[in-house]
């Protein structure tokens, strides 16, 4: 794992932002309103399980959403909740949502609860994002946040 000296996991974050990178490429439905949404008609207990799934079904997700679907956050032995966010087993603490992209990040929980909006209403807006609403968030807005853990 690459480090920096503030203990981000910079092989982390390049991994986010080639997620996100992935969303943008393939103009993936996103919403940071919620893990996942159900498409249209599916049983709300549906939730796709990986990135071609979701792709095919046109389903929206959150970065957190999008995180965890994709093959590096299962390559680390991270799953997905039945509402489609990030599960993380650490020992015998299994890390959801925000902390469990916090312990994967490498950054403190509550800098992983600005960027997945965790605790935001449809209508509040973030500084880190510019003043926008959850809703006018796009993947490319979370690169860019992304990449500024790099520097």
């Amino acid at each position: 794992m690459e480090t920096s000296v503030s203990g981000i996991n910079q092989e982390a974050v390049r991994q986010a932002i080639a997620i996100m990178q992935r969303a943008v490429d393939r103009e993936a439905p996103f919403n940071m309103q919620s893990w996942q949404a159900v498409p249209v008609g599916a049983p709300d207990t549906d939730v796709c399980k990986t990135e071609f799934e979701a792709h095919q079904c046109g389903m929206v997700a959150c970065f957190g959403g999008w995180v965890a679907l994709s093959p590096e956050w299962q390559a680390i032995g991270g799953t997905i909740d039945g509402t489609g966010g990030p599960l993380l087993q650490r020992g015998d603490d299994v890390l959801f949502g925000a902390e469990a992209i916090a312990e994967w990040l490498g950054i403190e929980t509550w800098r992983a609860e600005l960027i997945t909006c965790t605790g935001f209403s449809f209508l509040s807006t973030c500084d880190m994002f510019k003043g926008k609403a959850l809703y006018q968030i796009t993947a490319q807005d979370l690169i860019d946040v992304l990449q500024t853990l790099l520097k």
